[in-house]
């Protein structure tokens, strides 16, 4: 289950033969014959969604099962556009985004609900749709829709931001006619792909076992600084927050999956919530970072995910803070578990992946816990290792 977000994520999976994968829109368990599920809270992207599945469909002969909520946010061009326009903007002092025009659709979508709420205000052609609202128009309305939601969009960001910076190469590029028409026959095909599901509940009563892939990590939350001196751990300061995700992030804002089992009469056995992270820190965009020069050295080219773009400019390299991650995957832990209705057994495990490259004992002993640690030592799921906590029998038992 992709649970947040949209296809601003990019998790790496490499195949049994060797061959690599960055997942965007599908979850990184689809080479391993997971099925899909896009829940109610999650953007969908036509274009890069089908562009995807092609990929998937030439490089490993793959179909993959999709079920969709049918209340899915459904990005427009212009929420992309405006996302460009407002970075560009910015100059030198941009938040480094990435590019995805996310928070510029979940903006858009605010607003649609505002006026639903406000009884005398219509609903603003630059409001939010569902996919199937939107292939269930005449094709002229939607080409009507999605270009004059672009074109408002960028106005609205605009005169919101007090800029003066021009957007017309943007209008010409994301609202022209062929790549609204190609915009449109992507969304009829992604419709006709997909399952569409009445409500998330239905997703626990049919399958036995349910992953829940988050795509933000914990230090891009904008609440996170409780605790300052290890917000700065990580080379931060609180008044840094501008360059943090302006949305919750972490496990305790999945409880409301597993709140939703309950609701569904399905028997929730097992619940384990998995803090990943490396043996050192990595960071894109913009913001005040603690940089190690030797690990840049060391692993500055090794980063195939991760490449040099216009929004986050080039990856940076930090040293782990074990004692932050620590404390913030047990902050986020602690409120899962509150959240969390009924008496389910939940535990909180580290994985530390890329442990071909750096391993360090004393990092595998601070994140090991009563429950035990992930660790990996290559980039096949048969490199994956679960190290029993200390006194269980065992030492290593591979996770397959």
């Amino acid at each position: 289950m992709l649970a947040n977000g949209g296809c601003q994520r990019g998790h790496t999976v490499v195949s049994p033969n060797g061959v690599a994968h960055v997942f965007h829109h599908f979850g990184a368990g689809t080479l391993a014959g997971a099925d899909n599920y896009f829940c109610s809270r999650f953007i969908v992207n036509p274009m890069r969604f089908v562009d995807e599945l092609n990929t998937l469909k030439k490089k490993f002969g793959l179909t993959p099962t999709v079920l969709m909520h049918k209340n899915c946010r459904l990005q427009f061009p212009g929420d992309i556009a405006a996302n460009w326009y407002l970075e560009r903007a910015r100059g030198g002092n941009k938040h480094g985004s990435t590019g995805c025009g996310i928070w510029e659709t979940v903006k858009r979508f605010k607003k649609t609900q505002e006026d639903i709420m406000n009884l005398n205000a219509p609903v603003s052609i630059w409001g939010g749709m569902t996919l199937s609202q939107l292939v269930a128009l005449p094709v002229d309305e939607q080409f009507d829709w999605i270009e004059k939601s672009g074109k408002r969009w960028l106005e609205l960001t605009r005169l919101e931001n007090g800029l003066g910076y021009d957007y017309t190469d943007l209008e010409n590029l994301f609202l022209n006619a062929g790549f609204i028409k190609h915009y449109i026959e992507d969304c009829k095909q992604m419709h006709e792909y997909v399952k569409t599901l009445p409500d998330d509940k239905s997703i626990f009563t049919d399958y036995c076992t349910v992953v829940l892939e988050y795509g933000q990590g914990l230090l891009l939350d904008q609440e996170y600084g409780a605790d300052e001196k290890v917000f700065e751990d990580y080379g931060y300061s609180i008044a840094d927050k501008r360059h943090t995700t302006p949305s919750s992030t972490g496990a305790y804002d999945a409880a409301w999956a597993v709140n939703n089992c309950l609701f569904a009469n399905a028997s929730l056995n097992d619940v384990e919530v998995i803090y990943v992270t490396r043996p050192y820190v990595t960071r894109h965009g913009a913001g005040r970072f603690e940089e190690d020069a030797l690990l840049t050295k060391m692993f500055g080219n090794s980063d195939l995910t991760n490449v040099d773009n216009e929004w986050q400019g080039s990856i940076k390299y930090g040293t782990l803070s074990t004692r932050s991650c620590k404390y913030r995957a047990k902050e986020d832990f602690n409120k899962f578990c509150e959240k969390c209705v009924g008496d389910h057994y939940k535990r909180m495990v580290f994985a530390l992946t890329h442990c071909d490259q750096f391993e360090d004992s004393k990092t595998l002993r601070d994140l090991m816990e009563n429950s035990g640690l992930y660790v990996s030592y290559g980039s096949k799921a048969s490199d994956v290792k679960f190290i029993n906590p200390p006194g269980e029998k065992g030492i290593y038992a591979c996770y397959e």
